[in-house]
């Protein structure tokens, strides 16, 4: 692929890109965000691009994840993403893991810099803890409605960390129940992907965390301070630990819920339950309608409430 355009810009040039080119970037969540911030990476010339994702393409993703097209519904994200992303750059160093992220399998984050495109808070924080213990610079994005946020979380004992900031509340709204407008997801990304170049290139950006609203044209930074009583800054890692995390969650976007279990055999699975109902092996996970199975035990189930996915989860394993 030809960088000449971008080598020309003086805050990149050549050695810039050089620098670009043996980095290696983890993208945590590869909806609306992180399809575009992957995008975003592969064409400028990132060395390492690792995708991360539990969750499978649906209907309603195409609004504004642009990696996926009506034939990737009910494929994995994350191979689906790759896939598409090949395509741009053939030569890409691109991973796929179809995971969830968890406190038992966080090291697969491991790199030079990571991108969280998630939208739930219990990865934020674990995403926060691994990086505050590994000294790991993160950059923090977030969409829904017409606004969003990026902060980019430094190494260092004098920077605020993500706890810092953000408490232990859920958010109230999620995009399932109040929407989210693409543009948001395009400008959120924009902002994410260069905050990465700088840290990536050394010109690390100030204690701030950008806020945006794309329908009424605001844009303003906040200045962010560290926070003396934050424990994750005292070395108390609770998400990381295990100590903090549940086992079912509420996905967003899609009213499903992901349901923990141990691995499964998919091929014997799949005998066992074509008996009683349609069933698809992708290989990766076994698709049942408005269930997904994946070969390490995790069960996506669409339901209105989590006793009614424990419920049709408990139909499917007994």
């Amino acid at each position: 692929m030809d960088y000449s355009r971008q080598v020309l810009l003086r805050q990149i040039g050549k050695a810039g890109q050089e620098r670009l080119g043996v980095c290696s970037v983890a993208v945590v969540g590869v909806g609306a965000i992180g399809c575009l911030s992957s995008e975003l990476l592969v064409r400028a010339g990132i060395g390492k691009l690792v995708l991360i994702d539990r969750d499978v393409v649906e209907d309603s993703n195409l609004q504004r994840q642009i990696l996926y097209s009506a034939g990737d519904v009910g494929k994995a994200k994350a191979a689906a993403a790759r896939e598409s992303l090949l395509g741009i750059r053939p030569e890409a160093a691109i991973t796929a893991l179809i995971s969830d992220l968890d406190y038992s399998s966080i090291g697969m984050v491991k790199s030079d810099i990571i991108l969280d495109c998630t939208d739930n808070l219990e990865a934020r924080f674990l995403i926060n803890d691994f990086c505050r213990k590994n000294s790991v610079p993160w950059v923090h994005s977030a969409a829904i409605m017409a606004s969003g946020a990026v902060f980019s979380v430094l190494p260092g004992s004098s920077n605020a960390c993500f706890r810092c900031v953000v408490q232990d509340a859920p958010h109230p709204d999620t995009c399932d129940a109040v929407g989210v407008l693409n543009t948001v997801a395009a400008s959120v990304s924009a902002f994410q992907v260069t905050e990465a170049f700088k840290i990536i290139l050394g010109n690390h950006p100030g204690n701030y965390m950008l806020r945006l609203n794309m329908w009424d044209n605001d844009f303003s930074r906040i200045s962010v301070r560290k926070n003396p009583s934050c424990l994750v800054c005292r070395g108390h890692y609770d998400y990381l630990s295990g100590k903090k995390g549940s086992r079912a969650v509420r996905l967003c976007g899609n009213g499903s819920y992901q349901i923990r279990g141990a691995p499964v055999d998919l091929g014997v699975l799949e005998k066992r339950l074509k008996r009683a109902s349609s069933v698809r092996n992708l290989g990766y996970c076994l698709s049942l309608p408005g269930v997904s199975v994946f070969s390490d035990g995790r069960a996506l189930v669409k339901a209105g409430s989590e006793s009614e996915a424990r419920s049709r989860y408990s139909r499917i394993f007994g």
